[in-house]
């Protein structure tokens, strides 16, 4: 395996030494590699959530403003919600 990946390093990069060869392969195979795991951890938390939800910008006396993916709580911070409206998608 290592002496047909020697002899495509030699075909293809002239001048290129094979252990810069095999350090680029290395560092294609780990960009792959993280790519691919990024998506497969995107998708799945995606499938697992079971659907999009409904944000939320909740609005309290005290001047703080939220935005929530579930719902607005009543007290946030010892403050009263004052008001609740539809932001977007979570």
């Amino acid at each position: 395996m290592f002496a047909k990946i020697g002899r495509a390093a030699e075909r293809t990069a002239a001048g290129v030494s094979r252990r810069r060869f095999l350090g680029r392969l290395g560092q294609w195979a780990m960009a792959a590699a993280g790519a691919l795991g990024g998506l497969l951890a995107t998708s799945g938390a995606a499938r697992a959530s079971g659907g999009t939800h409904r944000s939320y910008r909740c609005q309290y006396d005290c001047g703080i403003v939220i935005i929530s993916c579930r719902n607005c709580p009543q007290q946030y911070a010892g403050c009263q919600l004052v008001s609740k409206s539809a932001w977007g998608i979570c």
